[in-house]
Order: C-alpha cells, then structure tokens, then sequence
C-alpha cells in the first residue's frame, strides 16, 4: 500500500518559484502561487507514498496516513520531493495544502507527466482524483 523512506533533499527555506524551477516542470498551473498557497512551515522528512489501487476520498487517505504516524505532504513538501523522488510515471497528489478554484471548489498541488512533459497542476477534489493517484505524506514531527 504504500513505501517508505527518508527525503533525499531539505530545500524548505527556498522561496516557491526556486522550488517549482528545480522540479523542471513544462507547465505549470498559474493558481499555484505564494498567495494561494504560503508557507505553512516544515514538517518530518520520512515519506510514504500511499497507492491505494482504486479511487479513494481525500478525508479517506488522510485518515489512513494518520493511523500511520503521517500527514499529508504540502505544497513545498511535494516540490522537495519532486526532484530525488518522483517516477515521473505516478500522478502524486499533496493533500496537505489547497487554494479554491472560482467556483469555490477545494483544489490540491500535483505532480504528473503528460505528453512528454512534466506539468505542475492542481486536482479538484469535487471532481475526483481518481484511481491511479498517489499521495505523498511526511512523518508527524
């Protein structure tokens, strides 16, 4: 269900825009901002990458990730990561952080590669994450 190791990078006091340029990504959502997501602090470097084989709720794999010892990655947490960690086969989903979308819809940071190109970009949780999502979770410090 899911692995876990220790994060290869501690970037944390980087500013978001060093951060997003390290993970090279081709596209990036542009809601993906300081404004819409700041800097809420460091959290443990043991990470977990959860897979749980079929679509689950978010209040789902948070639940699980607790009963672990984890919370969910934030925004910074995932672009640390990206870099050391990232298959760039798995869409890897950080439920730790949101921004609303224009219809007040919760929307969450991920990581995927879409036509050759790694794309920065933001899920709807309304909409659904779907089945071959993973989430990334950091050890509570």
């Amino acid at each position: 269900m899911a692995n876990q190791r220790r994060c290869a990078v501690e970037n944390h006091s980087k500013p978001l825009n060093e951060l997003i340029s390290a993970g090279n990504f081709g596209d990036v959502n542009p809601n993906i901002t300081e404004a819409n997501f700041p800097d809420v602090g460091s959290i443990g470097q043991d990470f977990k990458v959860y897979d749980f084989e079929k679509a689950v709720s978010s209040d789902y794999a948070i639940e699980q990730m607790e009963k672990d010892g984890y919370q969910p990655a934030n925004l910074r947490k995932l672009l640390i990561w990206v870099p050391a960690n990232w298959n760039e086969k798995d869409v890897v989903v950080a439920l730790g952080q949101f921004c609303q979308d224009a219809d007040g819809n919760r929307c969450v940071p991920c990581v995927r590669r879409w036509r050759d190109e790694r794309r920065l970009g933001l899920g709807c949780l309304v909409c659904g994450l779907g089945g071959g999502c993973r989430f990334l979770a950091f050890r509570k410090s």
